[in-house]
């Protein structure tokens, strides 16, 4: 589904990939706190941005209808 809206993430913004958790989880060490990473591309961007190795950073405070997030829940087996 990449490319409706830069999906928020809430990994603090780094400017590479150096010293990054392997197991997936959040990247709040020794980044910077004043920005969040977005991911993805949108629909308003070159489509080239649409991939999820596209990478933005903004405020969290920030609006902007090509900002947003992606809500996901665990359905468990009946």
């Amino acid at each position: 589904m990449y490319g409706n809206v830069w999906e928020w993430c809430a990994d603090y913004q780094h400017e590479d990939y150096q010293d990054a958790p392997s197991d997936g989880s959040v990247w709040i060490i020794d980044g910077n706190p004043e920005y969040r990473m977005l991911r993805g591309g949108s629909w308003d961007y070159d489509f080239s941005y649409c991939r999820s190795a596209s990478r933005y950073y903004e405020n969290p405070s920030t609006r902007n209808e090509s900002f947003g997030f992606r809500v996901v829940c665990c359905l468990e087996n009946s």
